[in-house]
């Protein structure tokens, strides 16, 4: 009888042993469970919940980032530093107080603009952080933000020791912290001085595994055991459970006996957006500072030969730094290219639509629709568009003529120049106006001529 009534207390029970973990088990929501369509599924959440915490900044090359108000305001702020780290059984989960960090340190990348400070790129991935892991022999552990450049996991291909290499990440972006401070609430002001990181980064090696299942990314760094001999204290390890929950008032992260529960948006977003974020500035050509400043040119060479020695970079990855989706009201993604194949574009759409814009089959019109639909730009650049589109309609309408010779001569120049004798026919309609000059100036040359004739033989009879 006893037998018979705890049976369904111990299958009820998520912790029995053996059974599947969280991890395994379908998405579970809060008992104020909201339907799926109310869930925000795309960058709309970041746009809409970020901003209070922060500004958002357009960033050629990285799209729409943001910035949060301790890091405009405090320049030696930095990525996952306020705050600790919790061991579960998808890695090493990020937990913190700053109230950015539900989407800053679980979704995107960061990234050090000179002149600006630390950004972050959104991300479509949630995973408990996104960090490259160094441990050191002399009881250290270093860990630095994983840049914009840096690809997602795959199933076949987990990012592992070759990420440094990969993305070229420099000394000065880790913060190595004694391992005796591992179990502070806050790291913050615990870290090894920034002048030892080039020394702490050369007897350390990379422990990253940051790996990908269908469903769920998994953030592995150093080992626990590792930790626990090194500080003479067990490490706790939690079962990660994730919830996908609608508007930022119902995000939150809190531990209940060995299950670290989390509240947030969807866990897999689609990259786009039904809108674009207000933005305080736009940088041009950033150039970002990747930890390598005050160097030498031997401290340098050293770093990179190390990491050359850790590990072979997979052949299979992109050999530039990938592309940022940037997003537009559409909702439709659009890629933002890099700066030197983006320059010789506008330049041309540029020469082009000061040429003939308002002629109709003007090819430098159609330049000017295909690359305003390639670059995807936000709302500041489409209202300059529509200034150059006017202008050339105006250019257009007030010099007719001009704008006729011109439209000829492209044309002319597009084409395969017939032989000399063919030039000087005008069936087509474009050219009606310069025809109708050449023929006006023929019958003038041709009166003039006849007349002075007349005149020559009237004088020769008198």
């Amino acid at each position: 009888m006893f037998l018979l009534l705890a049976l369904p207390v111990v299958l009820g029970s998520p912790l029995v042993k053996g059974s599947q973990s969280p991890s395994d088990q379908p998405r579970v929501y809060q008992e104020n469970q909201t339907n799926a369509a109310d869930l925000n599924d795309s960058y709309d959440v970041f746009y809409d919940e970020l901003s209070s915490d922060g500004h958002w900044i357009y960033a050629e090359n990285y799209g729409y980032v943001f910035q949060p108000n301790v890091a405009e305001n405090h320049a030696d702020w930095r990525p996952y530093t306020n705050g600790h780290w919790e061991s579960t059984d998808r890695g090493w989960y990020w937990d913190t107080d700053e109230p950015f960090g539900w989407a800053t340190y679980h979704y995107g990348r960061w990234a050090n603009i000179d002149g600006t400070g630390w950004v972050w790129a959104p991300g479509i991935d949630w995973s408990p952080a996104w960090v490259s892991w160094r441990v050191c022999d002399n009881s250290y552990i270093g860990w630095a933000p994983l840049p914009p450049e840096c690809p997602r996991p795959s199933e076949a291909v987990a990012i592992s020791d070759w990420c440094d290499s990969y993305a070229d990440t420099g000394p000065a972006a880790f913060c190595f912290l004694p391992i005796g401070a591992w179990f502070n609430p806050s790291y913050a002001g615990a870290f090894a001085p920034f002048s030892q990181n080039l020394e702490l980064l050369n007897a350390s090696r990379n422990v990253t595994n940051i790996s990908a299942s269908k469903s769920l990314i998994s953030a592995f760094g150093p080992r626990v055991d590792f930790i626990a001999q090194a500080t003479g204290r067990q490490v706790k390890t939690y079962t990660l459970h994730y919830s996908e929950v609608a508007r930022r008032h119902n995000f939150s992260r809190a531990i209940d006996g060995t299950l670290l529960n989390v509240n947030g948006p969807v866990a897999k977003l689609k990259a786009n957006a039904t809108k674009v974020p207000t933005v305080i500035k736009t940088i041009v050509r950033p150039t970002m500072n990747k930890g390598w400043n005050g160097l030498t040119k031997d401290a340098i060479d050293g770093v990179h030969r190390k990491y050359a020695a850790e590990a072979h970079i997979p052949s299979h990855l992109p050999t530039r730094p990938i592309e940022r989706v940037n997003l537009v009201p559409s909702g439709t993604p659009a890629i933002v290219r890099s700066v030197n194949e983006q320059k010789p574009k506008e330049s041309k759409e540029s020469k082009r639509t000061g040429k003939g814009t308002g002629e109709k089959g003007s090819k430098g019109k159609a330049a000017s629709a295909s690359e305003h639909k390639d670059t995807g730009k936000h709302k500041t650049a489409s209202k300059g568009e529509g200034a150059s589109k006017g202008e050339g309609k105006s250019k257009a309408k007030s010099k007719g003529a001009t704008a006729s010779k011109d439209s000829s001569k492209s044309k002319d120049d597009s084409e395969p120049k017939p032989k000399k004798k063919s030039t000087s026919k005008t069936s087509s309609s474009e050219d009606s106006g310069r025809g109708s000059k050449n023929s006006g100036g023929s019958k003038s040359s041709r009166s003039s001529k006849s007349e002075g004739s007349k005149n020559s033989k009237k004088s020769s009879e008198e």
